[in-house]
């Protein structure tokens, strides 16, 4: 930039200054205009930021903020070598292991420990940490019968390098046998506190089944790990009974780094290591494997960059009008600094400058109010359990970035206007006289070839399955349709002859004024265009998951697993009390079962797996045929999406039942199956599985812990069980069960033993999802197992629907109210002029709502047929996508919302302006000229 630019760029900066201090209303609008959009990005930007797990966050989580700690090792049980990279989240096997060599119990905990510490740096102490899951019953003194299910942490609490792991809240940590500590999350959920008693039944170490070792809660913490982290901390011992079943790993503890040397090393043995050394400090991208994913896909990328910029754009059209009143408004001013020997780069400076300091004082003010609320709404984000942040992060350079992009949308909503302050007619402005300059032929020409070409690509897209393309000919469409946007205006404008006089001086109002009126209608379409779009498409999806859905219960059926792992009948009837008591406190039951499977001696589940006859001609009927094989292909069962779905009751393929409880899980009856399972036999309701002599396969596989129960005698065997046919009687519910129901009897008569496994009822009404939420959240807060409610086809998607049509319905609104506002303060002269010659105070308020039907009412026609195209294609996608389950997609026309977005906004847009517009008209001095 020249020195004479430069000084000429000073002198505009100035004079925009001090024009948007003189406008202060327009300069206010579109300051909160800018400053909104940035203010809610930079928001969101520092809480994205903070939720990002960068080195030192992950060193923080997972080593705490004892710098000795040095790393952590994982154990996972593996033989063979691994890779990772250094923040230990992508693992790969260097070599193919069997799946009998994955575990994630060590079968040699003391010699992995070995193996590892033999690869680490001698001098540093390593220190065992043992994680479990387990259930604990919750003693308070008040409530009983309560329990949770939460991660576990077994570790030397009192060594002050660990200690760092966890910031104490109230109390201590746990130092001696029968202490516990719970995280500040698992207190708030569960209710506890210090002094409180958690028992938990899997560390009975041979007690009384049922019973288990008093842990009393010293302290309340929040561990490094997350705010979020459900956890009970206890001191080494603790987990001595399941130690065999806990996941083993060891803190690296002492004055010696573990460099990347020392951690592939460790690799080389089946270790994982999180080095604080490493992650402060990591290795070269060429040894690091080769990584699964270098970040977002390219095609993400484009969208969201197109995406914003249709956001930006939709900006710009909507801070346009204001600008381009302000350059009506400044014309003799402009046409005296033309007479001065200003250049019409001069005046386009002028009013481009007017975007800069508007755009950057908006654009500043939003970015600090936004960072300031971002790192405000942290802690309450955290506290509510929203968010996971254990730091804030406020970047710099994505809030100057962001101020740029503010700045840059408000020069783009200046630039019409500077552009058309440029071809100024000098001496029809100092005169007082003249209009904004005529519309050039090419615009509307290239508008059209752009709505071609955009129409075109988005075609194109759609068939090639590139979602990238339909956006950007939408894009292109779009922008065709805003330069045409114009000429539509003086078209429309030509039937102003047949309307009343409100009507007919909006509409030339409207032709005359194109500057102020394009940008406002480009707004409008802009929005409705999303609205129709994503309409059409969340149409066409709710369409298609309602054809597809498939219940997995009767209608209202209540299915709630059993949780309690004591195998002790007393504990599981209070679980059975428990779950009936808090179904018929928050539904209305009408019937309950307790559905039971077989066990073996000990009360586990007894594992049981039908096996199926192989079809005519398979070449292994022995054993399993083979995947290859085609002849066998219909040995292999499974629900293939048109069979009837198989009801997930009894935890297993083989149920011991009476009818009733099957009955209630199918919603319906089956007079059949009471019969054959009243008079002691079994039966199936899938033929797939009876073999040709009418009987069906089951191979038992017990643990050793039911070694020489009647179920068991030491290893697998095969029990064959005469089993009857039942026909559904409703074949068209699309519900069956996919197993064997043995009665009772028949139970008895194989030598099997049965337990309750579930609890199943049924209910008089489809419970509302508020219901189900609240049975939830109190089965969750009582231990008890997850409640599959089954609701039917419920669609999700009507509120979004609703919210687009508020959205479009919002920024219409906008769009009219800053147009009908701009138009006031604009012909408050012609206003003046009907006043003079006797126009009543209504005409006013009849002006305004017409001008909010034009902005409304084209904007509105103009969206629908933008937004149909990429809507349109969106569902052409997904109906020859390949991928796509479930019935072909179809388009369906959401008639509801299109009829709310392209009627009721308009109606609504023009009583608004009808409403608020104050009915006295101006009177203003009038000069003779």
């Amino acid at each position: 930039m020249t020195a004479g630019r430069l000084r000429a760029w000073r002198a505009a900066l100035r004079l925009a200054r001090r024009d948007a201090l003189r406008a202060r209303g327009r300069t206010a609008l579109v300051l909160a205009m800018i400053a909104v959009p940035v203010l809610l990005v930079s928001a969101v930007d520092v809480i994205a930021r903070s939720s990002q797990n960068g080195p030192a966050q992950i060193a923080h989580r997972k080593l705490g903020t004892d710098p000795s700690v040095q790393a952590e090792v994982s154990l996972y049980g593996l033989e063979g070598p691994l890779s990772q990279n250094p923040d230990g989240s992508d693992i790969r096997t260097e070599e193919p292991p069997s799946l009998a060599g994955i575990s994630p119990v060590l079968p040699d905990p003391a010699g992995a420990q070995r193996r590892v510490l033999a690869a680490l740096p001698a001098g540093n102490t390593a220190v065992i940490e043992l994680r479990h899951h387990l259930r604990f019953r919750i003693s308070d003194g008040s409530r009983h019968d309560r329990a949770v299910t939460t991660n576990v942490r077994e570790t030397d609490w009192t060594r002050p390098e660990l200690a760092a792991l966890a910031t104490v809240r109230a109390g201590r940590l746990p130092a001696a046998a029968g202490e516990a500590a719970v995280s500040r999350a698992l207190a708030r959920h569960a209710g506890l506190g210090v002094g409180d008693t958690l028992t938990a039944t899997a560390l009975a170490a041979g007690e009384t089944p049922g019973s288990g070792p008093a842990l009393r809660i010293v302290g309340v913490v929040e561990e490094t790990l997350g705010p979020q982290e459900r956890t009970v901390l206890l001191p080494p011992g603790t987990l001595a009974p399941v130690a065999s079943e806990a996941i083993w790993s060891l803190y690296v503890v002492g004055p010696h780094p573990v460099d990347w040397s020392r951690v592939r090393a460790a690799n080389a043995v089946g270790a994982v290591v999180v080095s604080r050394a490493v992650l402060a400090d990591p290795p070269p991208d060429s040894q690091l494997p080769a990584a699964s994913s270098t970040g977002p896909e390219a095609g993400v990328v484009a969208a969201t960059v197109l995406a914003a910029g249709l956001a930006l754009l939709l900006v710009a059209l909507l801070a346009g009008p204001a600008f381009a009143i302000g350059s009506r408004r400044s014309r003799r001013q402009l046409a005296l600094i033309a007479a001065g020997g200003g250049a019409p780069a001069h005046l386009r400076d002028i009013v481009l400058a007017g975007g800069v300091v508007i755009g950057l004082t908006a654009s500043l003010l939003g970015a600090a109010v936004g960072a300031g609320l971002g790192t405000a709404l942290i802690p309450t984000l955290v506290d509510r359990g929203w968010a996971d942040i254990v730091h804030t992060d406020v970047r710099v350079l994505d809030l100057l970035a962001i101020v740029a992009v503010g700045t840059l949308t408000a020069i783009a909503a200046a630039a019409a206007p500077a552009i058309s302050a440029s071809r100024l007619d000098v001496l029809s402005a100092l005169g007082g006289h003249g209009g904004p300059a005529r519309m050039r032929r090419r615009v509307p020409v290239a508008g059209s070839v752009l709505v071609g070409a955009g129409a075109a690509v988005a075609i194109l897209g759609a068939g090639d399955q590139n979602g990238l393309l339909v956006l950007a000919g939408t894009t292109l469409a779009m922008l065709g349709l805003i330069a045409v946007g114009g000429a539509l205006v003086g078209l429309v404008a030509r039937l102003a002859g047949v309307l009343p006089v409100a009507g007919r001086l909006a509409l030339r109002d409207a032709a005359r004024q194109r500057g102020r009126t394009t940008p406002a209608i480009g707004a409008v379409m802009a929005a409705v265009a999303a609205s129709v779009a994503v309409s059409l498409f969340v149409a066409a999806m709710d369409d298609h998951d309602r054809r597809a859905h498939q219940p997995m219960l009767g209608d209202g059926v209540v299915l709630m697993a059993l949780v309690d792992d004591s195998r002790d009948q007393a504990a599981v009837a209070r679980e059975l009390a428990a779950a009936e008591r808090v179904l018929r406190e928050h539904l209305s039951i009408r019937a309950v079962h307790a559905v039971e499977r077989p066990v073996d001696a000990s009360g586990q589940s007894l594992p049981m797996t039908l096996v199926s006859p192989p079809p005519e001609g398979c070449s292994s009927p022995a054993g399993g045929p083979p995947a290859d094989d085609p002849r066998c292909q219909a040995a292999f069962r499974g629900w293939d999406g048109t069979a009837p779905y198989p009801v997930p009751i009894g935890g297993g393929e083989v149920l011991v039942d009476d009818g009733t409880g099957l009955e209630v899980a199918l919603g319906r009856t089956e007079p059949v199956l009471r019969r054959v399972l009243a008079g002691g036999g079994a039966a199936v309701l899938d033929d797939r599985l009876r073999w040709p002599d009418g009987t069906v396969h089951i191979t038992v596989t017990p643990d050793g812990d039911g070694a020489g129960d009647g179920a068991g005698g030491g290893g697998t065997r095969e029990i064959v069980v005469p089993a009857a046919r039942i026909p559904t009687s409703e074949s068209s519910s699309g519900l069956t069960f996919g197993g064997l129901v043995l009665s009772p009897a028949a139970a008895r008569d194989l030598g099997l033993r049965s337990a309750p496994a579930q609890i199943v009822a049924s209910t008089d009404r489809t419970p509302t999802q508020a219901e189900v939420e609240r049975l939830q959240a109190a089965a969750e807060d009582l231990g008890l197992g997850y409640p599959l409610v089954e609701r039917g086809y419920v669609s999700e998607f009507g509120i979004g629907l609703l919210a687009l049509a508020a959205g479009a319905a919002l920024i219409t609104l906008s769009a009219t109210v800053i147009t009908i506002g701009l138009a006031a303060v604009d012909g408050r002269a012609d206003l003046a002029t009907l006043a003079a010659v006797g126009a009543s105070p209504g005409l006013r308020r009849r002006l305004a709502a017409s001008q909010a039907g034009v902005v409304a009412g084209l904007g509105t026609v103009l969206g629908g047929i933008a937004g149909f195209l990429p809507g349109a294609a969106t569902v052409l996608m997904m109906r020859q996508g390949d991928g796509v389950d479930g019935p072909p997609w179809r388009l369906v026309i959401p008639w509801e919302t299109l009829l709310i977005v392209t009627v009721a906004v308009p109606l609504l847009a023009v009583t608004a302006g009808w409403l608020f517009t104050r009915a006295r008209l101006p009177m203003t001095r009038r000069a003779i000229l």
